[in-house]
């Protein structure tokens, strides 16, 4: 006898976005104060000093901080309020930039290379293959052995606590140059960099909900509470007798080099003055389909003057006059919103987790999932949440996770002989995990497709909109908002797709089985074939 849906032992989850830690205080500064401005402030120095100037100094910046008002927020943690906006780099800083790159011999740029809209293109049309952009090594900026107390110790904390954390490694760099560059080629590279960068780390509570997506919220509160636990256990301590940059400056820093850094030689990435501008084509619309990339990035080891590495940057295709640069990026969906706050539409995968109920599910399929895939505790004893991908795909094997298709598999059958056969034992893990849904009956492939359709169903259900409520509204919001719908566009987009695959494939084998019963109830005489009643039953 079939299973009825009340009796499948599962229940699609929607994970809501928790309250993280309260981390140190959050607070905005004042555009005289330390920021990403690209002025130069040599209050390390000043302070080391130990002099009266020194400590008069000190006094006014610790009065200036208790008079700022601290930022709201509706979760704790959030290191932006409400009223927090996106601010690029001004198109007169970005063309002083330019003015001052032509001139250095560490740089070569195309004749007609300008500024529009804050980024990069070109005055005229040029050809596939031309040149736009050249850059020495001795203008990459990278990671500093600097020996400057407290940034020595910040670094080296940084490279024992979170040695595979480049952009934090990178980003500490930043950080200590905006506050004072330690050369004219960092201060030239802090004039572009952005004021209020567009990353989705500092999107305020009310934006990041418009995200919906669970996992992703809670990817954001987990980077975020990852950079304030650094500030407090590690920044705050190194400054002694003078204010620490604040936690906002620090994910200021990481952003940056998230965003921009540039994998120069295996495992060394590195800032590149002008070049690293150029950005994803999402950079260019922020909903619908994505540019097409029109240039490629080339680092050619020792192949510039001297025998040093160059970094170019080609045209991939003819240019059109004023055409927007951007370059082709292999970033997942989720790392292209929280280090760019872009968002594309293209095809991403979306993870979908079932719940696993004490008493419902038997112990043998408990058992046997357990073997092929990593379960969850849930919120109540003896409960358990398995997770696992859908992606879009051409084919429904390929859409679905075989974690989840073995899950299926096992939760809409009756035994172990029933799910993988009478030599069961026999098999590995790998073999129960790939074994998919080939050799099901009918029926019981069916079932296994209720059972995918129904978790696919729960994820959409998560969401607090439809796809048809926000494919109406998306030309009509910008910023921000529009970002994050088009994100969670592009995951209901795969969610629906992989729903009309099962629908499709249940109603394939619906057809099937209705020309088999009509072929059994005619005499053989007409048929030329034997009745069967393989795959009947389901209900």
């Amino acid at each position: 006898m079939a299973l009825s849906p009340q009796q499948l032992p599962w229940d699609a989850r929607s994970i809501r976005l928790t309250k993280i830690p309260s981390g140190p205080s959050c607070s905005t500064r004042s555009s005289s104060s330390r920021q990403f401005s690209g002025q130069r402030v040599a209050m390390p120095q000043a302070f080391s000093v130990g002099s009266t100037l020194a400590a008069l100094l000190c006094q006014r910046l610790r009065a200036k901080r208790r008079r700022r008002r601290p930022l709201t927020s509706l979760f704790d943690g959030f290191l932006t309020s409400e009223t927090y906006q996106t601010s690029l780099p001004s198109e007169v800083k970005l063309g002083k930039l330019l003015t001052w790159a032509r001139k250095q011999d560490s740089m070569k740029l195309h004749p007609c290379l300008t500024i529009g809209q804050s980024q990069l293109q070109l005055s005229v049309p040029v050809a596939a293959g031309t040149p736009i952009i050249g850059v020495l090594e001795d203008a990459f900026l990278g990671i500093s052995d600097g020996r400057e107390k407290p940034w020595q110790r910040i670094s080296e904390a940084a490279r024992n606590q979170h040695p595979e954390w480049w952009s934090l490694h990178l980003g500490i760099n930043v950080v200590k140059e905006c506050l004072s560059p330690s050369s004219e080629l960092w201060e030239a590279y802090i004039k572009s960099v952005a004021p209020q960068p567009a990353s989705a780390l500092f999107w305020s509570p009310p934006q990041a909900q418009q995200l919906q997506d669970a996992i992703m919220k809670k990817k954001l509160q987990s980077r975020i509470k990852a950079i304030q636990d650094f500030h407090k256990e590690v920044v705050v301590p190194a400054f002694d007798d003078v204010p620490a940059p604040s936690d906002f400056e620090v994910a200021q820093g990481i952003v940056t080099a998230a965003s921009r850094g540039i994998e120069v030689r295996p495992g060394r990435r590195a800032l590149l003055p002008l070049l690293d501008l150029v950005g994803p084509p999402e950079a260019t619309v922020l909903a619908g389909t994505p540019a097409e990339s029109n240039c490629e990035l080339q680092i050619e080891r020792k192949g510039g003057p001297g025998g040093k590495d160059i970094a170019i940057l080609l045209a991939s295709r003819d240019l059109k006059e004023g055409e927007k640069l951007c370059r082709p990026m292999e970033i997942p969906p989720d790392d292209l919103l929280l280090d760019h706050g872009l968002s594309t539409t293209r095809p991403d995968d979306v993870t979908i987790h079932v719940g696993l109920k004490k008493g419902v599910v038997q112990p043998w399929q408990l058992s046997t999932l357990r073997k092929v895939m990593d379960l969850a505790p849930d919120n109540k004893p003896g409960d358990w949440v398995a997770s696992a991908k859908v992606r879009r795909s051409s084919t429904l094997i390929k859409t679905f996770d075989p974690k989840l298709l073995a899950a299926a598999r096992v939760l809409s059958g009756k035994s172990r002989e029933d799910v993988l056969g009478a030599e069961w034992n026999l098999m590995s893990n790998e073999e129960m995990l790939n074994s998919g849904l080939e050799g099901l009956s009918a029926t019981h492939r069916r079932r296994a497709l209720w059972v995918l359709k129904q978790a696919v169903e729960g994820a959409l259900a998560s969401y607090e909109t439809t796809l048809t409520e926000d494919e109406e509204v998306v030309q009509q919001l910008e910023g921000r908002e529009r970002a994050a719908l088009a994100y969670r566009i592009g995951k209901k987009r795969v969610l629906q797709d992989a729903r009309e695959k099962l629908e499709k494939a249940d109603e394939k084998i619906r057809i099937k089985r209705a020309r088999r019963e009509k072929e059994s109830s005619l005499p053989t005489a007409v048929t030329g074939k034997r009745a069967s009643t393989a795959g009947m039953g389901f209900g």
